[in-house]
């Protein structure tokens, strides 16, 4: 068993970095989206069979992007209010 997977949510919900099992990444100083600096994870994020999740998969909305790419928005206000007490 590696290290588990670990996805990144900047305080906008965005994924700033996602993570896969066993794997390691170099992290961004800001979100790539928004340029927000604070930033909270969630283990096994995507996979229900090992935690149920603070952070809803399903995203709130979408940010349609200059270079036509849609960004999802997820509903970050749980994780950030259960891990800044």
């Amino acid at each position: 068993m590696g290290a588990p997977a670990v996805t990144w949510f900047c305080r906008n919900g965005h994924i700033v970095l996602d993570i896969p099992h066993g794997y390691i990444a170099e992290f961004p100083t800001e979100c790539p989206h928004c340029d927000s600096k604070e930033f909270r994870f969630e283990t096994e994020w995507s996979d229900p069979e090992y935690t149920k999740p603070i952070v809803p998969v399903k995203p709130i909305r979408y940010e349609h992007k200059i270079i036509e790419v849609d960004v999802p928005v997820y509903n970050v206000n749980k994780l950030f209010k259960r891990r800044s007490k």
